[in-house]
């Protein structure tokens, strides 16, 4: 299992288990869960894959609920879910009449891969857990249209026969019916917003302090990989205060461009952190290896074969 998690659901009682290594983590109505992710089980029904936070700020890591919660958490499109909680997680629900409802988070922070055989659905999140290189397994039409424009990437991936479970969505397995429904929608957020330019200002600083620091709180050392830059230095600066350890890594390039130490250090001496400069080998670049194995899509450029170096 190489990418976090795999659920399968059998749709067919007539259907084999396929072989695993070792038993599931969890087993709920006939839906095999194994995870090396966190996950909160709530019996009899319910399993949440990945991190769950209440909704702040503060905000605070969930780890636990009450028997019997789930049905609460699962009903109504998830809505009280969404309602009073974020995070990175996929929950999974049996519902009492048997349908199965598999919801992956807003964020999409948790990747959600489905192949769907004949009698079963199986979810990974990692494409080496459900696809095998093998002719015919690539989808040249869909890569052909990705690397013509890689914004324009949907449900479909480069792997014949694996689709992505889109964030928001829950995907229902009820009997022979298989259908994917929308949970979550960006348009249900947009408003105009009466408050003035420094009200929204500090209400966006507080919000993403709070997220990140949440994020921090969930690991005993954090590694920051920063460039001196605005995105790196917002999210360094918010977890620092809450990390148990924090650690920030800047990778130098050749080239005059590539060499962002200076500003680095300016972020590090700022927030009272240690900095590891380390340099681009470009004699980690292989060309016939892929820079994101785990991925159905040619999504990272070779160079960043590089970002590892000594590190590994």
């Amino acid at each position: 299992m190489a990418g976090g998690f795999r659920i399968e659901v059998e749709m067919s009682t007539n259907r084999p288990a396929p072989e695993q290594q070792g038993p599931p983590t969890f087993e709920i109505s006939g839906v095999r869960i194994w995870t090396a992710e966190p996950a909160i089980a709530i019996p009899p029904r319910t399993v949440i894959i990945g991190h769950l936070f209440t909704r702040g700020p503060p905000s605070r890591r969930v780890e636990a609920f009450e028997v019997g919660e789930g049905d609460g958490l699962a009903a109504n499109d998830a809505q009280r879910l969404l309602r009073q909680y974020w995070g990175g997680y996929v929950m999974v629900h049996a519902d009492p009449a048997g349908a199965v409802r598999i919801f992956r988070d807003p964020s999409g922070l948790l990747p959600c891969y489905v192949r769907r055989d004949r009698g079963r659905v199986t979810l990974a999140g990692s494409i080496t857990d459900l696809a095998n290189p093998a002719p015919g397994s690539a989808n040249l039409d869909e890569i052909a249209r990705i690397l013509a424009g890689g914004d324009l990437r949907g449900r479909r991936t480069c792997v014949s026969d694996v689709e992505e479970l889109i964030a928001g969505e829950c995907l229902v397995i009820d009997q022979d019916d298989l259908r994917t429904e929308q949970y979550w929608s960006p348009w249900d957020h947009v408003a105009r917003s009466g408050a003035g330019a420094d009200e929204v200002t500090d209400e966006l600083r507080r919000t993403i302090a709070d997220c990140v620091g949440a994020w921090a709180t969930c690991f005993p050392s954090i590694m920051v990989g920063v460039s001196g830059g605005l995105d790196s230095s917002i999210v360094a600066a918010s977890a620092a205060t809450m990390a148990k350890s924090l650690t920030c890594l800047n990778l130098v390039s050749p080239d005059f461009d590539g060499d962002e130490r200076r500003y680095a250090r300016a972020l590090a001496e700022s927030i009272g952190t240690l900095l590891i400069e380390e340099y681009r080998e470009l004699q980690d670049i292989d060309v016939t290896v892929s820079a994101a194995p785990h991925h159905p899509w040619p999504v990272a450029p070779l160079y960043k074969q590089t970002n590892a170096g000594d590190l590994q």
